[in-house]
């Protein structure tokens, strides 16, 4: 099945859901036990302390003051990861295109196989790439990764033994198709019957999302399971400053729709099953770390706004916490209009916001001007992306020339307006706020190699405000001159090469 094909079937899945509420509406790893010992790293260049959301713009901020900017990808981890599948090399590839984050889409199967102990093999891998990112100033997101909940369920994520459905639930698939045969080696279904149906669909099996339900409701202590899991994560990594934040469930689903159908409704799934699970999974993280950024989805069909009414561990938190969303056409058609309505969300919730998820897998015309459509987008929203996924792009050059774009990754200030001509004339501009109490410059990444073979001009207005400066390839700094509030217009226009 092609990515295009995949993307889809996915999208036709939040479909047949969003028409199932209108309906509604009408009618062998090493292994050892315990927290173990947290490492400390030196701090990303130029940073004060871990991130937190201005209370004002609802943007994230570092130590210094400084709005910081996000362009980067997913990588999927899964269950038994090697640098094999993720070398130093293919890092710095990924930052040399001015991508400073991943998200780390790591596998609690995987790092937990057997209850109660850990799989420190799987850790210290994490630490390996945590220190090489920090190396090439490089930021990570801790994302607990799942789709459907586990293999049973033609899924991954879950330990198989927090993977368990309702009692009398019908056999899985149905009703999606009939029973499968279950391999007596693994306890799976088999792949080849699993490949029948895009992924997506089996969440609707009654056994899938019945045993997503008594993941939240916390049976035979899944969910007390899953909040120690991750607060020995934020144990381990706590002092890595160059953790963006954790995010505690990707693309959870609304519960059991067979036993509760209004689950459907994002009012009632995320309010009554996905928070009260994120306040448990926060609490714990709470404890022993209090201060890195957490982040939060809704249910994956809240098209017209999610249904949260607070973040994860209440509004004290509120300058801690991001809602995370993803952005997939079908059934999402329109990147504008969808931007401002999780801007609107995250409002209400005085979070920050960010997208973690798009396609940047599919290569053909259609997507690739759905690609720069959206980070278009979201130059003119002021949203950091991450794409989907890290190795559908590192060697097609046509989308590393589209991803690899000019911008202000941390800006001494607060952003009035950006924008970058990518596929004409190169120009890039950056109008912005200073902020009389950051001490740092704010630091723009422009790819030299790609967009400026000939080199580059900067033009700054008031021409006496600051001062630029080129550090290193592909990065300049602009220094204020002067401690007053004021507006500052970055230009930067390509050098063309004389005949």
């Amino acid at each position: 099945m092609t990515n295009l094909q995949n993307s889809i079937l996915s999208n036709a899945l939040k479909l047949v859901l969003l028409l199932s509420l209108l309906a509604l509406v009408m009618s062998s790893p090493e292994v050892v036990k315990g927290l173990g010992q947290s490492q400390r790293r030196g701090a990303v260049e130029g940073d004060g302390h871990k991130f937190l959301i201005h209370p004002r713009t609802l943007r994230i901020v570092d130590g210094d003051g400084r709005e910081v900017y996000f362009h980067g990808a997913n990588k999927f981890m899964g269950p038994a990861p090697t640098m094999d599948r993720f070398s130093k090399e293919e890092i710095k590839r990924t930052g040399d295109l001015g991508m400073n984050v991943i998200r780390l889409a790591i596998d609690w199967h995987g790092l937990e196989p057997v209850r109660g102990q850990y799989n420190m093999t799987y850790v210290q891998l994490i630490h390996t790439i945590l220190r090489e990112m920090d190396s090439l100033g490089m930021y990570a997101l801790i994302d607990a990764h799942q789709d459907c909940l586990s293999p049973k369920f033609c899924g991954d994520g879950v330990p198989d033994w927090a993977a368990n459905p309702r009692a009398n639930a019908a056999p899985f698939p149905e009703p999606i198709d009939r029973p499968y045969v279950i391999n007596n080696a693994t306890g799976y279904p088999n792949r080849e019957d699993c490949s029948k149906h895009y992924w997506g669909f089996y969440c609707l099996s009654e056994a899938g999302s019945s045993a997503i339900q008594n993941f939240y409701d916390n049976h035979e202590g899944a969910l007390d399971s899953f909040s120690a899991w991750w607060q020995f994560l934020a144990y381990q990594f706590k002092n890595y400053t160059n953790i963006l934040g954790y995010e505690l469930l990707n693309e959870p689903f609304a519960g059991d729709v067979y036993s509760r159908p209004s689950l459907f409704l994002p009012s009632v799934a995320d309010n009554e099953n996905l928070m009260p699970m994120y306040h448990k999974v926060s609490e714990a993280i709470r404890r022993v770390d209090p201060d890195t950024l957490i982040f939060f989805e809704p249910v994956t069909w809240s098209d017209l706004g999610s249904g949260f009414k607070t973040v994860p561990g209440g509004d004290r938190f509120q300058n801690k916490s991001v809602l995370s969303y993803h952005f997939y056409v079908p059934p999402n058609t329109l990147i504008n209009d969808y931007l401002p309505m999780r801007e609107k969300d995250a409002a209400n919730l005085r979070s920050g916001s960010m997208l973690t998820e798009f396609d940047v897998i599919d290569h053909d015309e259609a997507n690739m001007k759905q690609i720069r459509g959206t980070i278009e987008a979201c130059y003119k929203r002021h949203v950091s992306w991450i794409g989907w996924t890290y190795t559908g792009f590192l060697d097609n050059d046509n989308v590393v020339s589209l991803l690899s774009q000019t911008y202000a990754q941390k800006v001494a200030g607060s952003v009035i307006e950006q924008e970058f001509d990518v596929s004409n004339t190169k120009d890039y501009l950056l109008r912005y706020k200073t902020c009389s109490s950051c001490t740092q410059p704010t630091v723009i990444f422009l790819n030299e190699q790609i967009h400026y073979p000939d080199g580059y001009t900067v033009d700054i207005s008031p021409a006496n405000s600051t001062k630029w400066r080129r550090t290193r390839a592909n990065y300049i700094e602009i220094v204020p001159t002067s401690s007053l509030e004021e507006t500052i217009t970055i230009k930067i226009t390509k050098t063309t090469a004389k005949p």
